[in-house]
């Protein structure tokens, strides 16, 4: 069971990062091309890993650009800001009335 067994990877309230239960080392997950990427920010430290992958994404996104013009790998145009922005100021909630 779940409940029983001990997680690997803790969620972190950030989006595309997670953590090693075991290790305390800090993950980057995120999608290029459709398939699934896993790197790891090398460090146990949350706000340094926030950073590390606010600029992991950027790296991604102008390796992107360079290979393939403008090609979009992420899906829409403009979720990579909009995911670096609530990563940097934590994402808005709206009350419904």
């Amino acid at each position: 069971m779940k409940s029983e067994a001990k997680q690997r990877w803790l969620k972190t309230g950030v989006n595309n990062l997670v953590r090693h239960h075991k290790s305390k080392a800090y993950y980057a997950r995120f999608k290029v091309n459709g398939k699934q990427v896993w790197r790891s920010l090398r460090t146990p430290l949350k706000e340094v890993a926030k950073a590390r992958l606010i600029e992991l994404l950027e790296n991604e996104r102008a390796a992107r650009d360079n290979e393939h013009g403008q090609r979009n790998r992420w899906g829409k145009r403009g979720f990579l800001s909009q995911l670096v922005r609530e990563i940097r100021n934590g994402p808005k909630f709206s009350c419904a009335a």
